[in-house]
């Protein structure tokens, strides 16, 4: 029996050969609050022979994201509305164009619709998501 792939998963090369991991960090924007500034401070964490994080912000960049593109590729306004459906077009063909190793959509909502859906349309190996909040109470 032969086994073909059904999704177009493009294969990661060793490391050695092919460099750190390409990992793009998919969110709406990054304002000053709890979730982002964990998100940016993993990725100042991160060690650069391993990993190489980007960011994109769907909307604007906020101050945190201001803050990072002296350090870190950041790309923004991908999506000018809720209905902006483009936004999937432009995700892929970034995703193709950096070649992407490592999606994480951060939060839940438009960037983890759109983030995973254009990954998993490019290729992108591995795709994972980060909730930062549930709403649920800490206490029983």
């Amino acid at each position: 029996m032969l086994l073909t792939r059904s999704r177009p998963w493009r294969d990661v090369p060793p490391r050695s050969i092919a460099g750190p991991l390409r990992c793009m960090f998919v969110t709406t924007s990054m304002p000053v609050g709890g979730a982002e500034t964990l998100l940016v401070n993993l990725m100042r964490h991160m060690d650069r022979k391993q990993f190489q994080p980007e960011v994109i912000c769907l909307k604007e960049p906020g101050p945190l994201g201001q803050q990072v593109s002296g350090e870190l590729p950041l790309h923004t306004d991908l999506l000018s509305s809720k209905w902006d459906l483009r936004v999937l077009p432009r995700l892929i063909r970034l995703f193709r164009d950096r070649r992407a190793d490592v999606v994480v959509t951060v939060g839940a909502g438009d960037k983890m619709f759109w983030g995973r859906l254009a990954a998993h349309a490019a290729g992108v190996p591995v795709i994972a998501s980060a909730l930062h909040s549930t709403g649920w109470p800490d206490k029983v």
